[in-house]
């Protein structure tokens, strides 16, 4: 397994071809833990007033999408609306694919668990 910055998209990527590849040549399964910081609170209830202003103000500095923009930017493009409307694309065909999927059958809601917490007898 490996860790990486989950606010680096570059870092996030080649750390997943690594361990993609590691799967593929059949050396078994791996996990990536991506670090990050949840911006929002838990709901569109909560405004986290238990949230330190500047941590979040320093969380925010550290945006995956405006820091590959800068990237690019060195490079001579100017994509950071594109990647950021395409991120938003994403996030609502997500939303939608969500809200038009059935709900599964209430016998598996157990399913596929780490450990269930109603053992059988």
């Amino acid at each position: 397994g490996e860790e990486a910055d989950g606010n680096d998209v570059e870092a996030v990527f080649e750390a997943a071809q690594r361990l993609a590849a590691h799967c593929r040549d059949g050396r078994g399964p791996a996990l990536l833990e991506c670090r990050t910081y949840r911006m929002h609170g838990h709901g569109e209830h909560d405004p986290q007033h238990y949230v330190d202003k500047a941590e979040l103000a320093a969380w925010a500095g550290r945006d995956p999408i405006a820091r590959f923009a800068v990237r690019l930017r060195a490079e001579g493009l100017d994509q950071e609306a594109a990647l950021r409307e395409r991120a938003a694309g994403l996030v609502e065909a997500a939303l939608a694919f969500a809200e038009e999927s059935p709900a599964p059958p209430a016998e598996e809601a157990l399913l596929h668990l780490y450990v269930n917490p109603i053992a059988e007898g």
